[in-house]
């Protein structure tokens, strides 16, 4: 702008429109900090319910390669195992609770049923389905299961994930 002999700095103007343009490049930084923050909030607790479901499975799979036996027939949602001898229990189910949208790890043994979360609750994990399918084959000498596969879906923070996993008893089943 036009100034007078011998004066230096900036004109009202000039200083008001650097501030606005600064005011705006902090309202847009402030957007995106603000931004990545939720991102990072939402992935963290996505990733923290993927590794309890793995673990999950991890957990279902070991049972199952080590149970004496698996009931291909123990119902939608639930899967049935009968433990090695060397374990006091009488049976474990896996058991989808879909009112309260939880996995139950269920021991049976000689006082009772114990219950346990495995995953659900209260940890902002909404489990919603827990779909079992046993592969059933008969060599022609015995009927047995080839193979167990399950998949677990659930919810976090209106992201829904579904994991799967498959696992082998031990050959010398027979049902």
């Amino acid at each position: 702008m036009f100034r007078g002999s011998g004066q230096h700095g900036f004109t009202l103007v000039e200083v008001l429109i650097a501030l606005a343009l600064f005011a705006l490049l902090m309202a847009a930084m402030g957007t995106a900090v603000h931004g990545a923050l939720d991102s990072h909030a939402e992935n963290t607790d996505l990733a923290s319910a993927t590794q309890g479901a793995r673990v999950a499975l991890q957990r279902i799979c070991h049972d199952i390669r080590t149970a004496a036996s698996v009931d291909p027939y123990a119902g939608t949602g639930t899967l049935r195992l009968v433990p090695p001898e060397d374990v006091d229990a009488i049976q474990i189910d896996y058991v989808h609770d879909a009112n309260e949208q939880q996995l139950l790890y269920c021991v049976t043994d000689g006082a009772g049923q114990t219950d346990h979360v495995l995953l659900g609750g209260d940890d902002g994990i909404d489990v919603t389905a827990f779909v079992v399918d046993h592969e059933i084959a008969d060599d022609g000498e015995e009927t047995y299961i080839r193979s167990t596969t399950f998949a677990l879906t659930f919810e976090v923070d209106g992201e829904s994930l579904t994991v799967t996993a498959s696992a082998a008893p031990r050959r010398n089943q027979t049902y």
